[in-house]
Protein backbone atom coordinates (compact mmCIF):
# COMPACT_ATOMS: atom_id res chain seq x y z
CA UNK A 1 0.00 0.00 0.00
CA UNK A 2 2.86 2.41 0.95
CA UNK A 3 4.24 1.60 -2.15
CA UNK A 4 1.17 2.66 -4.25
CA UNK A 5 0.74 5.93 -2.54
CA UNK A 6 4.34 6.22 -3.47
CA UNK A 7 3.34 5.72 -7.16
CA UNK A 8 0.41 8.17 -6.84
CA UNK A 9 2.06 10.79 -5.47
CA UNK A 10 4.56 11.02 -8.19
CA UNK A 11 2.36 11.70 -10.68
CA UNK A 12 1.55 15.17 -12.04
CA UNK A 13 -2.27 14.61 -11.83
CA UNK A 14 -4.48 14.93 -9.07
CA UNK A 15 -5.64 11.48 -7.97
CA UNK A 16 -9.10 11.54 -5.68
CA UNK A 17 -10.57 8.13 -4.38
CA UNK A 18 -13.95 8.12 -2.63
CA UNK A 19 -15.91 4.76 -1.14
CA UNK A 20 -19.64 4.18 -1.75
CA UNK A 21 -21.23 6.93 0.50
CA UNK A 22 -19.31 9.40 -1.26
CA UNK A 23 -16.52 9.93 1.82
CA UNK A 24 -12.75 11.15 1.07
CA UNK A 25 -10.88 7.37 1.21
CA UNK A 26 -7.79 8.89 -0.28
CA UNK A 27 -5.85 11.68 -2.61
CA UNK A 28 -2.45 12.56 -3.93
CA UNK A 29 -0.27 15.10 -2.84
CA UNK A 30 -1.26 16.78 -6.29
CA UNK A 31 -4.50 16.48 -4.96
CA UNK A 32 -3.92 18.20 -1.57
CA UNK A 33 -2.30 21.09 -2.86
CA UNK A 34 -5.18 21.84 -5.30
CA UNK A 35 -7.43 22.09 -2.35
CA UNK A 36 -5.32 23.27 0.02
CA UNK A 37 -6.00 20.62 2.39
CA UNK A 38 -3.97 17.70 3.58
CA UNK A 39 -5.71 13.94 3.66
CA UNK A 40 -5.24 13.50 7.24
CA UNK A 41 -7.33 16.64 8.46
CA UNK A 42 -10.16 15.28 5.86
CA UNK A 43 -10.03 11.84 5.47
CA UNK A 44 -13.54 10.70 6.05
CA UNK A 45 -14.90 13.36 5.40
CA UNK A 46 -17.83 13.69 2.74
CA UNK A 47 -16.54 14.97 -0.43
CA UNK A 48 -19.38 17.60 -1.05
CA UNK A 49 -18.30 19.38 2.58
CA UNK A 50 -15.03 19.90 1.22
CA UNK A 51 -16.10 20.88 -2.62
CA UNK A 52 -19.79 22.24 -2.64
CA UNK A 53 -19.65 21.79 -6.58
CA UNK A 54 -18.28 18.30 -6.68
CA UNK A 55 -19.41 15.86 -9.42
CA UNK A 56 -18.86 12.51 -8.18
CA UNK A 57 -21.39 11.91 -6.31
CA UNK A 58 -23.13 11.88 -9.29
CA UNK A 59 -21.42 9.23 -11.37
CA UNK A 60 -21.60 7.41 -8.16
CA UNK A 61 -25.35 7.26 -8.58
CA UNK A 62 -25.70 6.64 -11.98
CA UNK A 63 -22.50 4.49 -12.71
CA UNK A 64 -21.42 6.20 -15.70
CA UNK A 65 -18.09 7.85 -16.26
CA UNK A 66 -17.62 11.98 -16.83
CA UNK A 67 -14.34 12.27 -18.91
CA UNK A 68 -12.62 15.27 -19.92
CA UNK A 69 -14.86 17.64 -17.79
CA UNK A 70 -13.54 21.54 -17.71
CA UNK A 71 -14.08 23.16 -14.63
CA UNK A 72 -12.44 26.38 -13.33
CA UNK A 73 -12.05 27.15 -9.25
CA UNK A 74 -10.38 29.13 -7.40
CA UNK A 75 -8.82 31.04 -10.09
CA UNK A 76 -7.81 27.51 -11.85
CA UNK A 77 -8.03 25.55 -14.86
CA UNK A 78 -8.47 21.80 -15.02
CA UNK A 79 -9.81 18.44 -16.75
CA UNK A 80 -11.59 15.67 -14.76
CA UNK A 81 -11.82 12.43 -15.01
CA UNK A 82 -14.54 10.68 -12.96
CA UNK A 83 -14.98 7.04 -12.81
CA UNK A 84 -17.25 4.68 -10.89
CA UNK A 85 -15.54 1.62 -9.12
CA UNK A 86 -17.26 -1.06 -9.62
CA UNK A 87 -17.48 -4.83 -8.06
CA UNK A 88 -19.52 -7.36 -8.81
CA UNK A 89 -21.52 -5.04 -10.98
CA UNK A 90 -22.33 -2.54 -7.82
CA UNK A 91 -20.72 1.24 -6.98
CA UNK A 92 -18.46 0.79 -4.42
CA UNK A 93 -17.07 4.10 -5.35
CA UNK A 94 -15.46 6.67 -7.21
CA UNK A 95 -11.76 7.33 -8.79
CA UNK A 96 -11.51 11.10 -9.98
CA UNK A 97 -8.18 12.34 -11.94
CA UNK A 98 -7.46 16.45 -12.37
CA UNK A 99 -5.21 17.53 -14.81
CA UNK A 100 -4.44 21.17 -14.93
CA UNK A 101 -4.53 23.27 -17.49
CA UNK A 102 -1.26 24.52 -16.88
CA UNK A 103 0.17 21.25 -17.39
CA UNK A 104 -1.99 20.40 -20.34
CA UNK A 105 -1.78 23.27 -22.58
CA UNK A 106 -0.66 21.26 -25.06
CA UNK A 107 -4.38 19.73 -25.28
CA UNK A 108 -5.20 23.37 -25.56
CA UNK A 109 -2.98 23.59 -28.22
CA UNK A 110 -4.17 20.90 -30.27
CA UNK A 111 -7.92 22.02 -30.15
CA UNK A 112 -6.77 25.63 -31.24
CA UNK A 113 -4.84 23.93 -34.30
CA UNK A 114 -7.05 21.60 -34.82
CA UNK A 115 -9.79 24.63 -35.26
CA UNK A 116 -7.29 26.39 -37.11
CA UNK A 117 -7.02 23.98 -39.73
CA UNK A 118 -10.33 23.05 -40.05
CA UNK A 119 -10.66 26.89 -40.89
CA UNK A 120 -7.85 26.66 -43.83
CA UNK A 121 -9.33 23.58 -45.07
CA UNK A 122 -13.09 25.35 -45.21
CA UNK A 123 -11.09 28.59 -47.10
CA UNK A 124 -9.11 26.38 -49.27
CA UNK A 125 -12.36 24.47 -50.79
CA UNK A 126 -14.39 27.72 -50.82
CA UNK A 127 -11.15 29.33 -52.73
CA UNK A 128 -11.50 25.86 -55.53
CA UNK A 129 -15.24 25.67 -56.03
CA UNK A 130 -16.92 27.21 -53.48
CA UNK A 131 -18.09 24.38 -51.50
CA UNK A 132 -17.76 22.90 -47.60
CA UNK A 133 -20.13 19.54 -47.58
CA UNK A 134 -19.61 16.35 -49.60
CA UNK A 135 -22.04 13.48 -49.11
CA UNK A 136 -19.98 12.28 -45.82
CA UNK A 137 -21.21 15.83 -44.54
CA UNK A 138 -24.51 14.66 -43.96
CA UNK A 139 -24.97 13.01 -40.55
CA UNK A 140 -27.56 10.30 -40.44
CA UNK A 141 -28.05 6.29 -40.41
CA UNK A 142 -32.31 6.46 -40.53
CA UNK A 143 -32.91 4.29 -43.18
CA UNK A 144 -34.77 7.15 -45.11
CA UNK A 145 -31.93 9.65 -45.03
CA UNK A 146 -29.65 6.87 -46.16
CA UNK A 147 -32.39 5.96 -49.53
CA UNK A 148 -31.98 9.94 -49.94
CA UNK A 149 -28.25 9.86 -50.15
CA UNK A 150 -28.26 6.92 -52.14
CA UNK A 151 -30.53 8.45 -54.67
CA UNK A 152 -28.84 11.63 -54.74
CA UNK A 153 -25.23 10.00 -55.19
CA UNK A 154 -27.04 8.17 -57.99
CA UNK A 155 -28.34 11.40 -59.90
CA UNK A 156 -25.23 13.40 -59.11
CA UNK A 157 -23.39 10.96 -61.60
CA UNK A 158 -25.57 12.47 -64.59
CA UNK A 159 -25.85 16.42 -65.67
CA UNK A 160 -29.58 16.44 -64.93
CA UNK A 161 -31.17 19.51 -63.30
CA UNK A 162 -32.31 18.54 -59.86
CA UNK A 163 -35.45 19.58 -57.88
CA UNK A 164 -34.64 19.72 -53.74
CA UNK A 165 -37.78 20.04 -51.65
CA UNK A 166 -37.82 19.84 -47.91
CA UNK A 167 -38.58 22.14 -45.20
CA UNK A 168 -36.98 24.87 -44.00
CA UNK A 169 -33.76 23.86 -42.23
CA UNK A 170 -33.16 20.05 -43.53
CA UNK A 171 -29.96 20.53 -45.30
CA UNK A 172 -31.25 21.47 -49.14
CA UNK A 173 -27.87 23.31 -49.66
CA UNK A 174 -26.02 20.60 -48.07
CA UNK A 175 -27.59 17.82 -50.68
CA UNK A 176 -26.95 20.59 -53.26
CA UNK A 177 -23.00 21.10 -52.80
CA UNK A 178 -22.45 16.71 -51.84
CA UNK A 179 -24.14 16.24 -55.39
CA UNK A 180 -21.92 19.50 -57.34
CA UNK A 181 -19.17 17.70 -55.38
CA UNK A 182 -19.75 14.05 -56.56
CA UNK A 183 -20.45 15.25 -59.97
CA UNK A 184 -18.07 15.60 -63.21
CA UNK A 185 -18.00 19.56 -62.51
CA UNK A 186 -16.71 19.17 -58.94
CA UNK A 187 -13.01 21.11 -60.27
CA UNK A 188 -15.53 24.22 -61.62
CA UNK A 189 -17.51 26.50 -59.11
CA UNK A 190 -20.18 25.79 -57.38
CA UNK A 191 -22.29 29.22 -56.98
CA UNK A 192 -25.93 29.56 -54.94
CA UNK A 193 -27.87 32.32 -54.92
CA UNK A 194 -31.25 32.78 -52.30
CA UNK A 195 -34.01 33.80 -55.13
CA UNK A 196 -36.14 34.87 -52.42
CA UNK A 197 -33.50 37.63 -50.78
CA UNK A 198 -33.31 39.50 -53.82
CA UNK A 199 -35.48 41.63 -55.91
CA UNK A 200 -36.83 40.78 -58.91
CA UNK A 201 -34.59 43.54 -61.14
CA UNK A 202 -31.25 42.76 -59.14
CA UNK A 203 -32.19 39.06 -59.14
CA UNK A 204 -31.95 39.28 -62.80
CA UNK A 205 -28.93 41.19 -62.95
CA UNK A 206 -27.25 38.59 -60.43
CA UNK A 207 -28.22 35.55 -62.67
CA UNK A 208 -27.28 37.51 -66.03
CA UNK A 209 -25.36 40.42 -65.92
CA UNK A 210 -25.70 43.57 -67.38
CA UNK A 211 -24.14 45.84 -70.15
CA UNK A 212 -22.59 49.20 -69.75
CA UNK A 213 -25.10 51.77 -69.29
CA UNK A 214 -27.99 49.52 -69.68
CA UNK A 215 -29.42 51.30 -66.32
CA UNK A 216 -28.62 54.29 -63.78
CA UNK A 217 -26.13 53.47 -61.81
CA UNK A 218 -24.82 50.49 -64.18
CA UNK A 219 -21.10 50.10 -63.41
CA UNK A 220 -18.25 50.76 -66.32
CA UNK A 221 -18.21 48.06 -68.50
CA UNK A 222 -20.86 45.88 -67.73
CA UNK A 223 -20.99 42.90 -65.18
CA UNK A 224 -21.01 39.38 -65.13
CA UNK A 225 -23.63 37.18 -63.96
CA UNK A 226 -23.49 34.43 -61.55
CA UNK A 227 -24.15 31.75 -64.93
CA UNK A 228 -20.69 33.47 -66.29
CA UNK A 229 -18.94 33.00 -62.65
CA UNK A 230 -20.62 29.38 -62.98
CA UNK A 231 -19.19 28.23 -65.92
CA UNK A 232 -18.55 24.48 -66.35
CA UNK A 233 -20.28 23.74 -62.69
CA UNK A 234 -22.90 24.05 -60.65
CA UNK A 235 -25.25 27.01 -59.81
CA UNK A 236 -28.09 26.43 -56.88
CA UNK A 237 -30.92 28.44 -56.94
CA UNK A 238 -32.85 28.40 -53.49
CA UNK A 239 -35.75 29.08 -53.04
CA UNK A 240 -36.53 29.08 -56.83
CA UNK A 241 -40.26 29.41 -56.10
CA UNK A 242 -40.14 33.28 -55.01
CA UNK A 243 -38.37 33.91 -58.22
CA UNK A 244 -40.39 36.64 -60.30
CA UNK A 245 -42.82 34.76 -62.68
CA UNK A 246 -41.68 37.04 -65.59
CA UNK A 247 -38.10 36.27 -64.55
CA UNK A 248 -39.19 32.99 -64.79
CA UNK A 249 -39.74 32.65 -68.57
CA UNK A 250 -36.19 33.30 -69.04
CA UNK A 251 -34.62 30.95 -66.98
CA UNK A 252 -36.90 28.58 -69.14
CA UNK A 253 -35.09 29.80 -72.13
CA UNK A 254 -31.88 29.85 -70.46
CA UNK A 255 -32.81 25.78 -69.46
CA UNK A 256 -33.87 24.93 -72.94
CA UNK A 257 -31.68 26.98 -75.26
CA UNK A 258 -28.07 27.14 -72.95
CA UNK A 259 -27.72 30.85 -73.95
CA UNK A 260 -28.75 34.06 -72.45
CA UNK A 261 -28.42 37.79 -72.70
CA UNK A 262 -27.12 40.14 -70.46
CA UNK A 263 -29.58 42.78 -69.54
CA UNK A 264 -29.24 45.74 -72.15
CA UNK A 265 -27.04 43.17 -74.49
CA UNK A 266 -27.75 41.76 -77.92
CA UNK A 267 -24.92 39.64 -77.79
CA UNK A 268 -26.40 36.02 -76.81
CA UNK A 269 -23.83 33.75 -74.34
CA UNK A 270 -23.72 30.38 -74.42
CA UNK A 271 -23.40 28.80 -71.29
CA UNK A 272 -22.63 25.21 -69.57
CA UNK A 273 -24.07 25.17 -66.29
CA UNK A 274 -25.89 22.57 -64.22
CA UNK A 275 -28.82 23.52 -62.75
CA UNK A 276 -29.79 22.28 -58.90
CA UNK A 277 -32.82 23.66 -57.58
CA UNK A 278 -34.14 24.10 -54.48
CA UNK A 279 -37.58 24.86 -52.11
CA UNK A 280 -39.72 24.27 -49.18
CA UNK A 281 -43.07 25.27 -50.36
CA UNK A 282 -45.77 23.14 -52.07
CA UNK A 283 -44.30 24.06 -55.81
CA UNK A 284 -47.37 22.56 -57.21
CA UNK A 285 -49.53 24.30 -55.54
CA UNK A 286 -47.92 27.50 -56.44
CA UNK A 287 -48.93 26.29 -60.28
CA UNK A 288 -52.34 26.11 -59.47
CA UNK A 289 -51.94 29.59 -57.44
CA UNK A 290 -50.36 31.03 -61.32
CA UNK A 291 -47.13 32.12 -59.30
CA UNK A 292 -44.82 29.71 -60.90
CA UNK A 293 -44.42 28.29 -64.11
CA UNK A 294 -46.06 24.39 -65.01
CA UNK A 295 -43.69 24.45 -68.24
CA UNK A 296 -40.14 25.28 -65.92
CA UNK A 297 -41.30 22.95 -63.23
CA UNK A 298 -40.97 20.02 -65.30
CA UNK A 299 -37.66 21.86 -67.04
CA UNK A 300 -35.83 21.73 -63.24
CA UNK A 301 -37.47 18.57 -61.91
CA UNK A 302 -35.96 16.36 -64.29
CA UNK A 303 -34.47 14.53 -60.66
CA UNK A 304 -36.65 15.30 -57.78
CA UNK A 305 -35.12 14.86 -54.24
CA UNK A 306 -37.46 14.68 -51.31
CA UNK A 307 -35.32 15.35 -48.00
CA UNK A 308 -37.20 14.30 -45.04
CA UNK A 309 -37.43 16.60 -42.34
CA UNK A 310 -35.79 15.93 -38.94
CA UNK A 311 -38.83 14.33 -37.17
CA UNK A 312 -39.29 11.40 -39.68
CA UNK A 313 -35.76 10.84 -38.86
CA UNK A 314 -35.50 10.99 -34.99
CA UNK A 315 -32.80 7.89 -35.07
CA UNK A 316 -30.36 10.33 -36.33
CA UNK A 317 -31.02 13.38 -33.26
CA UNK A 318 -28.33 11.78 -31.19
CA UNK A 319 -25.86 11.58 -33.74
CA UNK A 320 -26.48 15.11 -35.11
CA UNK A 321 -26.60 16.86 -31.67
CA UNK A 322 -23.50 15.13 -30.96
CA UNK A 323 -21.69 16.80 -33.99
CA UNK A 324 -22.82 19.57 -32.81
CA UNK A 325 -21.60 19.45 -29.43
CA UNK A 326 -17.72 18.33 -30.91
CA UNK A 327 -18.18 21.61 -32.68
CA UNK A 328 -18.93 23.53 -29.56
CA UNK A 329 -16.04 21.81 -27.78
CA UNK A 330 -13.57 22.81 -30.24
CA UNK A 331 -15.50 26.77 -30.34
CA UNK A 332 -16.11 26.89 -26.30
CA UNK A 333 -12.75 24.79 -25.49
CA UNK A 334 -14.28 22.73 -22.99
CA UNK A 335 -16.14 19.38 -22.95
CA UNK A 336 -19.84 18.43 -22.85
CA UNK A 337 -22.08 15.46 -21.70
CA UNK A 338 -26.08 15.54 -22.27
CA UNK A 339 -28.36 13.73 -19.66
CA UNK A 340 -30.86 10.77 -20.74
CA UNK A 341 -33.74 13.28 -19.39
CA UNK A 342 -32.23 15.85 -21.76
CA UNK A 343 -31.70 13.91 -24.95
CA UNK A 344 -35.48 12.26 -24.22
CA UNK A 345 -37.10 15.25 -24.49
CA UNK A 346 -34.81 16.31 -27.43
CA UNK A 347 -36.27 12.73 -29.76
CA UNK A 348 -39.77 13.55 -28.28
CA UNK A 349 -39.80 17.31 -29.84
CA UNK A 350 -41.49 17.73 -33.44
CA UNK A 351 -38.34 19.87 -34.38
CA UNK A 352 -40.21 22.24 -37.10
CA UNK A 353 -36.82 24.55 -37.72
CA UNK A 354 -35.40 20.76 -38.76
CA UNK A 355 -31.43 20.78 -38.15
CA UNK A 356 -30.73 24.33 -37.67
CA UNK A 357 -33.47 24.45 -35.01
CA UNK A 358 -31.37 21.54 -33.74
CA UNK A 359 -27.94 23.04 -34.29
CA UNK A 360 -29.32 26.24 -32.58
CA UNK A 361 -31.06 24.40 -29.53
CA UNK A 362 -27.65 22.76 -28.97
CA UNK A 363 -25.64 25.93 -29.02
CA UNK A 364 -27.43 27.35 -26.73
CA UNK A 365 -28.03 24.66 -24.20
CA UNK A 366 -23.68 24.33 -24.35
CA UNK A 367 -23.88 28.70 -23.40
CA UNK A 368 -26.58 27.27 -20.60
CA UNK A 369 -24.92 24.14 -19.43
CA UNK A 370 -22.72 23.84 -15.84
CA UNK A 371 -19.98 22.37 -15.60
CA UNK A 372 -20.19 20.81 -18.99
CA UNK A 373 -23.53 19.00 -18.08
CA UNK A 374 -26.53 19.33 -20.55
CA UNK A 375 -29.50 18.75 -18.44
CA UNK A 376 -33.55 19.10 -19.02
CA UNK A 377 -32.77 22.84 -17.77
CA UNK A 378 -30.69 23.74 -20.15
CA UNK A 379 -32.51 22.83 -23.18
CA UNK A 380 -34.71 26.26 -25.13
CA UNK A 381 -37.99 26.87 -23.62
CA UNK A 382 -39.66 25.62 -27.29
CA UNK A 383 -38.54 21.90 -26.10
CA UNK A 384 -39.36 21.95 -23.07
CA UNK A 385 -42.90 24.03 -22.75
CA UNK A 386 -45.35 21.83 -20.91
CA UNK A 387 -43.35 20.79 -18.13
CA UNK A 388 -44.80 21.19 -14.65
CA UNK A 389 -41.99 23.41 -13.71
CA UNK A 390 -41.55 25.65 -16.57
CA UNK A 391 -41.16 29.01 -14.89
CA UNK A 392 -38.92 28.08 -11.75
CA UNK A 393 -36.91 25.98 -14.50
CA UNK A 394 -36.52 29.38 -17.05
CA UNK A 395 -36.27 31.80 -14.01
CA UNK A 396 -33.32 29.36 -12.75
CA UNK A 397 -31.99 29.66 -16.38
CA UNK A 398 -32.26 33.27 -16.67
CA UNK A 399 -30.56 33.43 -12.98
CA UNK A 400 -27.57 31.94 -13.89
CA UNK A 401 -26.78 33.59 -16.78
CA UNK A 402 -26.97 36.96 -14.90
CA UNK A 403 -30.66 38.16 -16.82
CA UNK A 404 -33.70 38.84 -15.13
CA UNK A 405 -37.18 37.11 -15.25
CA UNK A 406 -39.14 39.51 -15.61
CA UNK A 407 -39.73 39.83 -19.29
CA UNK A 408 -40.28 36.19 -19.33
CA UNK A 409 -43.17 36.07 -16.48
CA UNK A 410 -45.79 35.21 -18.94
CA UNK A 411 -44.39 32.02 -19.76
CA UNK A 412 -45.61 31.01 -16.21
CA UNK A 413 -49.38 29.02 -16.00
CA UNK A 414 -48.90 29.63 -11.60
CA UNK A 415 -47.56 32.82 -10.31
CA UNK A 416 -46.91 34.01 -6.26
CA UNK A 417 -48.36 37.04 -5.29
CA UNK A 418 -46.58 38.51 -2.47
CA UNK A 419 -48.98 40.78 -1.32
CA UNK A 420 -51.95 37.99 -0.19
CA UNK A 421 -49.10 35.24 0.09
CA UNK A 422 -50.73 32.95 -1.87
CA UNK A 423 -50.23 31.47 -5.84
CA UNK A 424 -52.58 32.40 -8.70
CA UNK A 425 -53.37 30.47 -11.82
CA UNK A 426 -53.44 31.98 -15.08
CA UNK A 427 -56.81 31.92 -16.85
CA UNK A 428 -57.93 28.97 -19.66
CA UNK A 429 -57.76 32.04 -21.95
CA UNK A 430 -54.17 33.72 -20.93
CA UNK A 431 -52.71 30.41 -21.11
CA UNK A 432 -54.05 29.99 -24.59
CA UNK A 433 -52.86 33.13 -25.37
CA UNK A 434 -49.38 32.53 -23.74
CA UNK A 435 -49.05 29.49 -25.55
CA UNK A 436 -49.88 30.93 -28.94
CA UNK A 437 -47.48 33.52 -28.25
CA UNK A 438 -44.50 31.41 -27.53
CA UNK A 439 -45.24 29.47 -30.77
CA UNK A 440 -45.43 32.41 -33.02
CA UNK A 441 -42.87 33.34 -31.66
CA UNK A 442 -40.39 30.49 -31.86
CA UNK A 443 -41.52 30.00 -35.82
CA UNK A 444 -40.39 33.48 -36.27
CA UNK A 445 -37.08 32.85 -35.03
CA UNK A 446 -36.49 29.81 -37.52
CA UNK A 447 -37.59 32.02 -40.19
CA UNK A 448 -36.42 35.08 -39.32
CA UNK A 449 -38.45 38.79 -38.19
CA UNK A 450 -38.93 40.05 -41.05
CA UNK A 451 -42.22 40.77 -43.03
CA UNK A 452 -41.43 38.05 -45.58
CA UNK A 453 -40.78 35.60 -42.44
CA UNK A 454 -43.53 36.30 -40.55
CA UNK A 455 -45.90 35.47 -43.62
CA UNK A 456 -44.20 32.08 -43.69
CA UNK A 457 -44.44 31.76 -40.02
CA UNK A 458 -47.80 32.78 -40.32
CA UNK A 459 -48.23 30.07 -43.34
CA UNK A 460 -46.65 27.21 -41.38
CA UNK A 461 -49.04 27.97 -38.28
CA UNK A 462 -52.44 27.91 -40.85
CA UNK A 463 -53.34 31.66 -39.94
CA UNK A 464 -53.59 34.70 -41.90
CA UNK A 465 -50.41 37.48 -41.62
CA UNK A 466 -53.21 39.65 -39.99
CA UNK A 467 -54.46 37.13 -37.60
CA UNK A 468 -50.70 36.39 -36.51
CA UNK A 469 -50.23 40.14 -35.78
CA UNK A 470 -53.04 40.22 -33.84
CA UNK A 471 -51.89 37.59 -31.87
CA UNK A 472 -48.57 39.27 -30.93
CA UNK A 473 -50.35 42.12 -29.92
CA UNK A 474 -49.19 44.23 -32.72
Amino acid sequence: MQNLKKIMNSVEQGILVCDEEGRIEFFNDSYGDFVGRRLEEVKGMYLTELRPGAVAPSVLKTGEPIRSMHRRENDKDYFADIYPIKVNGNNVGTVSIVTYVDRANYLSDQLSELHKEETRLKARMSLTNGTRYTFDSIIGESLIIRNTIELAKRIAGFDSNVLLQGESGTGKELFSQAIHNASDRRSAPFVAVNCAAISKTLLESELFGYEEGSFTGAKKGGKAGLFEAAEGGTIFLDEVSEMDYDLQAKLLRVLQEKKFRRIGGIKEISTNVRVICACNVDIKQYIEDKKFRSDLYYRISVAPINIPPLRERRNDIPALARKFLDSAEIQNKRSYRMTEDAKKLMMSYTWPGNIRELKNAVEYSAMMAQDGIIDTRCLPLSITIGTPDEGDRNADILNNVGLTAAGNAGSRSVSYNENSGTYERETLAELVSTFEKHEINRIIRVYGNTTEGKRKAAKELGISLSSLYAKLGK
